[in-house]
């Protein structure tokens, strides 16, 4: 996946149900293992190297599990997720909806409205 962000997030393992904090793994902005959560503003740094362009109202990027197993060690499956960023803030996340809205461009994101 190459140098990527993580959204930390809590999740529950879908096969014995423990709930345990994991990270979601997104290409976007400035890319260099930052951990994120839900309303924080992700940093820029060089139009060069950064993913996408800030300043956007509403983005929805690509982001998947990071874990293999859970705490308790269950296989955890690839578990996709929508990430949604409004005006460069971190807004929510979900199971992803719709994976051919990423086939448009790179993959790694969908400007829903600039």
């Amino acid at each position: 996946m190459g140098t990527f962000n993580n959204l930390i997030v809590e999740v529950v393992c879908a096969s014995c149900s423990t709930r345990y904090k994991a990270g979601i793994q997104f290409k976007y902005a400035h890319t260099w293992l930052l951990d994120y959560r839900i309303g924080d503003k992700l940093e820029w740094f060089n139009e060069r190297y950064d993913i996408g362009a800030p300043g956007k109202k509403l983005v929805k990027m690509y982001g998947v599990l990071g874990v293999e197993h859970c705490p308790q060690g269950c296989v955890v499956g690839e578990e996709e997720f929508d990430i949604i960023l409004r005006n460069d803030v971190l807004e929510s996340y979900r199971k992803i909806e719709k994976r051919e809205d990423y086939l448009d461009g790179n993959g790694e994101y969908f400007v829903i409205e600039h």
